[in-house]
């Protein structure tokens, strides 16, 4: 988080590329590495095909049940 928060402007934008740190946790890894446009990209990535779902049984069978 440090790395980050010293970091330049353009730094602290587009990161200092895909896989330069390694942590033990996803988030300052990610935020290191992509920061804030990648962070917002990888996550658009992820979470895409969860809203795209429909509501058809097989789709309702992919989500994530209420109150699990």
């Amino acid at each position: 988080m440090q790395l980050w928060a010293h970091g330049s402007t353009l730094n602290q934008l587009f990161g200092i590329g895909f896989g330069y740190i390694r942590s033990t946790d996803l988030f300052s890894t990610l935020l290191a590495n992509t920061c804030i446009v990648g962070f917002l990209f990888v996550s658009v990535l992820m979470l895409y095909p969860a809203f795209k779902l429909d509501w058809e049984p097989r789709g309702m069978a992919l989500r994530p049940r209420p109150g699990r």
